[in-house]
């Protein structure tokens, strides 16, 4: 199984639940704002 994410950077209130849901997957930058981690 598979799945899609899109982040939007714009939309991001960086509260952090991206990553407490999924550190694997997501990331943050200086600014706490979501990207995708590296791999």
């Amino acid at each position: 199984m598979s799945l899609l994410c899109k982040l939007v950077p714009e939309r991001c209130i960086a509260c952090g639940l991206c990553q407490i849901e999924a550190p694997d997957i997501f990331d943050y930058d200086e600014e706490g704002i979501v990207l995708f981690a590296q791999e």
